[in-house]
């Protein structure tokens, strides 16, 4: 089916648009991003976005006809983009929980990743200790061997583990029709490893390549991916997070086992409370202001009854409604006095559990600093072996089980401490990251994990970048085509074309004075 785009001269198009549309074509939603104004050609301006209805964008002079089948396109459009995007970050994440069940060794020279049994939480925490019912996790992420990286060429291969080039081998390797060149995993030799270690997952070779969109298409999905990984992982300050966090829990729960067990009760507490029927109500405790306010106001109401009552002595109801606030005063009072004296004996009692911990637990101070010497102990690069010289030199007073357990814990985690020049690599501290979630989750500390990767959204659609190629794609694509025309009146034959005619390809379909 012909489309011709108009002839009269309109200002130049922007470069990209994005756009998500719902099933329902009357009502579907578009969020449109411009570089700077519509009328404004600076390409260093900052994108903008706003949420519009397709319907208000869109040419008025379109016949109904075409509408609809511009609406379906850019669905079915959306709807790819979408499985496609979820497919990209479901490859994504079983990638990076395959270091959860095996490590990278060598064999012959050539890198291979072995399954294997992952290294037990428990290993560092004291004996007999309890897990957090809401973790089934038991092992994590075992540390790299060191021999791995004596080879320049795998280490540089290792470091580039989800960066944009490992990211653009996945994609051709599990979504490319044609699917990855050889000589491409053969110059990347610990990605193919990676890759087939998915193998048994039945996560194969071009296993999701009929998605049916084109390159472009793919492409705009992925980047979006990539920028949100890249983002998150700027710098170190996730690794620094989970090392800071790991070493406070560990040794709270080694060196004050006491408050560790009031915190661990009062989360089952807390858990269980959530748990209770949400539909009874439940009575707080009154503070004062609290209680002067309802007495106000009840007072005022019972002298307004007692007026109305004077003019009216017949009326029983006055009687009542005087009773009423009465009661209801009395009843607040006797909940405000409750929570006093509840208040004084909690006081109490937490004083009393803090002089009985004070003699067991170490304090928060102490602990602090525990932390930090346990922290420089694992960030220096000059230290291979940690001994108690080591500790007794940085600590003030050091007692003996402290420093036992700081070198218990600095010698199960220096394996997975990369080098200070590595800890920007996302795939050098992968298993540290991934040991330290497991943990926090393992102890109940889940407030302290941190997101890894990006996490999929299951309930919307994803967003479709409507560049002048991908609205090509949409609108070529499957039944009822559409064939747009540039303002020399030729036919945009191909997706280059259209990105050479971008301002006639965006008003073949948009009012752009409406955007």
């Amino acid at each position: 089916m012909p489309f011709t785009s108009p002839f009269q001269s309109t200002a130049a198009g922007p470069s990209t648009a994005t756009a998500s549309s719902d099933d329902d074509d009357t009502s579907s939603e578009t969020t449109i991003s411009e570089i700077g104004s519509v009328f404004d050609e600076d390409p260093t301006k900052d994108y903008r976005t706003c949420s519009v209805t397709m319907n208000k964008i869109l040419r008025a002079d379109l016949p109904e006809a075409i509408k609809n089948i511009i609406f379906g396109k850019l669905n079915d459009a959306t709807h790819r983009s979408t499985d496609y995007a979820l497919n990209y970050y479901l490859v994504l994440h079983l990638l990076l929980l395959k270091f959860r069940d095996g490590t990278f060794a060598l064999e012959n020279q050539t890198p291979v990743f072995r399954d294997a049994p992952g290294f037990a939480i428990a290993r560092l925490l004291p004996a007999g200790y309890v897990k957090s019912e809401h973790c089934n996790v038991t092992h994590s992420a075992l540390p790299i061997p060191t021999a791995f990286f004596a080879s320049t060429n795998l280490a540089q291969d290792f470091d580039l583990l989800f960066q944009k080039s490992h990211l653009a081998l996945m994609q051709s390797y599990f979504f490319g029709v044609r699917g990855a060149l050889e000589s491409s995993l053969t110059a990347h030799p610990v990605q193919k490893a990676l890759f087939q270690s998915l193998i048994p997952c039945n996560v194969t070779p071009q296993k999701y390549s009929a998605h049916g969109l084109s390159s472009a298409e793919c492409q705009n999905v992925a980047n979006k991916i990539q920028t949100n990984i890249g983002n998150m992982w700027k710098g170190n300050k996730i690794f620094k997070h989970l090392l800071n966090k790991l070493l406070h829990a560990l040794l709270s729960i080694h060196l004050a086992p006491d408050r560790e067990a009031q915190r661990q009760e009062a989360m089952t507490k807390r858990d269980k409370g959530k748990s209770k029927d949400k539909g009874k109500a439940s009575i707080k405790p009154f503070t004062r202001n609290a209680f002067r306010n309802i007495r106000r106001g009840e007072t005022k109401k019972i002298n307004s009854y007692q007026a109305k009552k004077e003019q009216d002595p017949s009326n029983p109801k006055w009687d009542s409604k005087i009773q009423h606030c009465q009661s209801r005063i009395d009843r607040c009072y006797h909940l405000y006095k409750n929570s006093v004296i509840v208040s004084v004996e909690d006081q109490e009692e937490e004083e009393e559990n803090e002089e009985a911990q004070a003699q067991s637990n170490l304090s928060r101070r102490r602990l602090r600093v525990l932390t930090a010497v346990c922290r420089d102990l694992l960030l220096d690069d000059g230290i291979a072996a940690c001994t108690e010289d080591h500790i007794k030199k940085l600590l003030e007073d050091p007692q003996q089980p402290e420093v036992d357990c700081c070198l218990n814990l600095v010698t199960r985690l220096k394996p997975y401490i990369p080098r200070k020049d590595a800890q920007n690599s996302l795939a050098r501290v992968l298993p540290f990251c991934l040991l330290a979630n497991d943990t926090l989750g393992f102890t109940g500390y889940n407030k302290f994990q941190r997101k890894l990767l990006p996490d999929p959204q299951f309930t919307h659609q994803y967003p479709l970048s409507l560049s002048a190629q991908t609205i090509y794609y949409a609108l070529d694509r499957g039944p009822d085509r559409l064939i747009m025309y540039s303002y020399d009146g030729s036919v945009l034959i191909s997706a280059t074309k259209a990105n050479q005619n971008k301002d006639a390809c965006y008003n073949s379909i948009f009012d752009l004075n409406a955007v």
